[in-house]
């Protein structure tokens, strides 16, 4: 998927998405971070051809999302955050919605469920909301859409559910699937994406994979508190000082999603080390 100078507004004049640029490449799997407005649902919703740009191109192969093309939507599963999900068990929602999917696997579907613990002959609405996006993981990764968004997944589940999802996900995602997951929940898929996605002012700030941030960043802990123009993000936690700096030669570093998320919105000297068209 290519998206190419993407300007969208909800109000005539007051754009959302500001000459937005991003490509998205097979087998990874992408984690789209942002504030509270910043247009990351929206993002999500253009690619989807739920929204429609108010300038320039988004193309997923060869299809325009917006023209809702059959083969192009066969293609795309979309999880939002809110949703309402017809009178129908589960069992009946994946008869009769699966078979838009020509790849959906049925075994896969079952074996899922009962991975989740849900009942397939449950009644959609009298599920919780977690059950609820547990059922939506279920059936999204048995269509095996090449495309597959998620919305704020892991809001709704407990820790134990939480756990089990990851390393579903993990596990069934193919190297043929585009895979992007939207999040405040950072802590939910530290473990799970190999790239992150950064958007703030209507653009993408970042685009690079976990290895090169954990090469180039190092986090840790200190004693003391940091110089500020030593460090891109410090906050004072239990034993010391978290800091976010520049690797200085020390080898891979485990980097910390929520550190960077901060970094970001507020030091533009990390934003101006990653500028450039390989990260943007």
């Amino acid at each position: 998927m290519k998206i190419n100078n993407l300007f969208f507004g909800y109000r005539s004049g007051q754009p959302l998405l500001k000459g937005l640029n991003l490509e998205l490449q097979p087998g990874h799997i992408y984690g789209l971070l942002g504030q509270n407005g910043a247009g990351k649902t929206t993002l999500l919703k253009l690619m989807a051809g739920l929204c429609f740009p108010s300038s320039g191109e988004i193309r997923a192969q060869e299809f325009n999302p917006q023209k809702r093309n059959p083969d192009f939507l066969q293609e795309l599963f979309f999880i939002p955050e809110d949703f309402t999900l017809p009178a129908l068990s589960l069992q009946q929602y994946a008869k009769y919605y699966g078979a838009f999917y020509p790849k959906f696997d049925a075994d896969l579907f079952k074996k899922t469920l009962e991975t989740f613990n849900l009942n397939p002959k449950a009644s959609l609405p009298a599920l919780s909301y977690g059950q609820k996006k547990l059922f939506f993981t279920a059936f999204g990764l048995s269509t095996r859409a090449t495309l597959l968004i998620l919305d704020e997944p892991s809001n709704g589940l407990d820790i134990p559910n939480k756990q089990v999802w990851q390393r579903l996900l993990m596990k069934e995602i193919s190297e043929n699937q585009i895979v992007i997951i939207s999040t405040h929940q950072v802590h939910d898929i530290a473990n799970l994406i190999d790239t992150v996605l950064i958007l703030k002012e209507g653009q993408i700030l970042l685009n690079a994979s976990i290895q090169e941030l954990e090469n180039l960043l190092y986090c840790g802990i200190q004693a003391e508190a940091p110089a500020p123009d030593q460090v891109f993000y410090s906050e004072l936690r239990a034993g010391g000082y978290a800091v976010l700096r520049a690797n200085q030669n020390e080898g891979p570093s485990a980097i910390d999603l929520g550190m960077l998320f901060q970094a970001f919105l507020h030091n533009n000297q990390i934003a101006q080390q990653f500028a450039g068209d390989s990260h943007v």
